[in-house]
């Protein structure tokens, strides 16, 4: 019995000692994407993106800022429509990309709109 024990422990610690350790999961943020801007007339603009993926195969959601001010969250469509802006203005913002665990891809866009009225 004294021997099984001992056997036992041996091939306990030799199973132990192979073990290889487990690495560090690492997510990756999105990856990189371009934003265009489109105006669509005196006081409307439009941005559109492609959207990307994730190197880990995460859902990726985006969110909109707009002059420093988070708009939207959580978008799942490739576009958005800013209306009512004033003329003659210079506007920025970033389109972020989220993935599942919270990785960010941050772009930047800006536009300036049509100082004259452009709807005829």
């Amino acid at each position: 019995m004294r021997n099984l024990f001992f056997a036992f422990v041996f091939i306990a610690s030799v199973l132990v000692s192979c073990e290889e350790p487990l690495e560090k999961f690492e997510n990756e943020p999105p990856f990189p994407f371009v934003v265009n801007t489109t105006l669509l007339n005196d006081t409307t603009a439009r941005i559109d993106w492609i959207r990307t993926g994730d190197p880990e195969g995460d859902s990726v959601v985006y969110d909109i800022y707009f002059m420093g001010v988070q708009v939207f969250a959580n978008l799942r469509s490739d576009n958005y429509t800013f209306s009512k802006l004033t003329r003659g203005t210079a506007y920025n913002g970033q389109v972020v990309a989220r993935d599942a665990f919270f990785q960010e891809r941050a772009v930047g866009f800006n536009f300036v709109t049509a100082a004259q009225d452009t709807s005829q």
